[in-house]
């Protein structure tokens, strides 16, 4: 991350927030980096983002998969990239596609890796 780029992070866990705040500080760490506690639905965004990752497990807790797919793509630059990783098994491409059909993007890398009883999917939606 160069002096130009800046990270926000945004999970509506008071105590995951938290404890992100306290690594940095504890890593002594410089750079722009904004915390903000908030449910993702209620959360504004001031600028359009570049680039944006979501991890499954999180999405799977909200409950509204298609739905915090469109806040992200909302949230994206015109020329933005969303990177999803999940190792959910029961997830599947078709559910993926679905849950950005109406939004205009489109999954452009799809891996789904299966090895040792575990499956990780990564995923880039532009």
């Amino acid at each position: 991350m160069n002096d130009k780029c800046h990270l926000v992070s945004i999970d509506i866990d008071p105590d995951i927030t938290e404890t992100f705040r306290l690594c940095l500080e504890n890593e002594q760490n410089k750079r722009k980096i904004e915390i903000i506690n908030k449910d993702i639905f209620k959360y504004k965004p001031t600028i359009k983002f570049e680039i944006i990752t979501m991890i499954g497990s999180a999405v799977q807790e909200i409950g509204f998969y298609k739905e915090i797919f469109h806040k992200a793509v909302s949230m994206l630059s015109d020329n933005g990239e969303l990177f999803y990783s999940c190792v959910t098994k029961e997830e599947t491409k078709e559910q993926l596609i679905d849950a950005i059909t109406d939004t205009g993007a489109k999954c452009v890398d799809y891996q789904r890796l299966e090895k040792y009883g575990f499956v990780l999917i990564v995923s880039k939606i532009t």
